[in-house]
């Protein structure tokens, strides 16, 4: 059985996931609402212990979301930005 993601990270592991740094997932964070934007991670201030400090945590599938919509690097540079093939000398 797989093991189940948490569905809220802390900065850090929001970036391991996306192999991006965490100032850009902190760009990429908005605060808390009902509908989903695309290309930004929901954030909410938890509090995980009785007498802990607050933390904002970042939405689990606002951040898998990411990985669906941003095309590979390898891909675009391959293929370019629009997926088009362009190789030298050669046309469709």
């Amino acid at each position: 059985m797989p093991e189940r993601q948490s569905e809220w990270l802390t900065k850090k592991q929001a970036a391991l996931r996306l192999v991006v740094s965490a100032s850009t997932i902190a760009r990429r964070g908005i605060p808390w609402q009902d509908d989903p934007r695309p290309f930004k991670i929901r954030i909410r201030i938890l509090q995980l212990d009785e007498g802990g400090k607050p933390l904002p945590r970042y939405f689990g599938p606002d951040v898998d979301a990411l990985l669906l919509e941003r095309p590979h690097s390898a891909f675009q540079k391959v293929f370019g930005r629009g997926g088009q093939v362009t190789l030298p000398g050669f046309k469709l």
